[in-house]
């Protein structure tokens, strides 16, 4: 990292809901997410792999990745 180099990327506020704001990156990974997820099913179907079990595997990965991503952060 470059510690004189910062980017303040733009939140959204949503007043209704109370102080919930939504950050850029949160779209991001919001994003590759989604992207990951319908690519993984194709390739599960083309695979011949049951809808089913292509979600565990997505679900496992995900729930591991994002609690080993800010343990060892």
């Amino acid at each position: 990292m470059i510690p004189w180099f910062n980017i303040n990327f733009p939140s959204i506020p949503f007043p209704i809901i109370g102080k919930l704001t939504i950050h850029a990156f949160g779209i991001l990974v919001a994003t590759g997410i989604l992207v990951g997820l319908k690519l993984t099913k194709k390739r599960g179907r083309e695979l011949g792999l049951v809808d089913e079990r292509v979600d565990s595997m997505v679900t496992w990965a995900l729930v591991i990745g994002f609690i080993c991503g800010h343990l060892f952060d």
